[in-house]
């Protein structure tokens, strides 16, 4: 069952794909599915967007979107009460003005990789249609597969990039 903190996230989805929930063919939950897989636990820097002579009452974080849950906090890992919070532009209005270092923290969604994955998914669903000519009137419905696939490669550019680490087992231990 899809989370709550995602609606955001789902709507914006569903928006990308052009997956019209009166007509939709994605599930909530296969949405949310996508964002998961394009999702990371991050603890990210926030930086005054307005200051005020040393403070600030607006802050904003360098990538974005967030899951609703996501938390401000301080160096020491205290959650700050919040006025505002835009996850989905990762804008943070204070209550007061604060000049100390502030963190996002939580789950941070890459758009762009999901919709993309949704789209294939979609391209994979529709190369199962087929075309037919009859007495001269021709339906290509193969089309929309190669049609949805050029807007995930264009959205998978759009994309930011993963990174990997490996751990080479063929020198533990001293090796050669």
């Amino acid at each position: 069952m899809a989370r709550a903190t995602t609606e955001q996230l789902r709507a914006r989805l569903r928006s990308l794909v052009g997956d019209a929930a009166s007509d939709a063919e994605l599930t909530e939950d296969e949405l949310e599915a996508h964002l998961d897989a394009n999702a990371e636990f991050a603890r990210l820097p926030l930086a005054p967007f307005a200051p005020v002579s040393g403070s600030a009452t607006v802050w904003r974080a360098p990538l974005a979107p967030w899951e609703a849950d996501a938390q401000v906090v301080d160096a020491a890992g205290n959650v700050v009460s919040v006025s505002t919070f835009d996850t989905m532009n990762g804008i943070v209005t204070l209550p007061e003005p604060r000049s100390d270092q502030l963190y996002i923290q939580g789950r941070l969604f890459d758009l762009w990789g999901a919709a993309a994955d949704a789209l294939e998914a979609l391209a994979a669903r529709a190369r199962l249609a087929y075309d037919v000519s009859v007495d001269g009137t021709s339906l290509s419905r193969s089309q929309m597969a190669e049609a949805t696939l050029a807007a995930a490669r264009e959205y998978r550019r759009r994309a930011r990039p993963r990174v990997a680490q490996t751990v080479r087992t063929d020198l533990a231990g001293g090796g050669a």
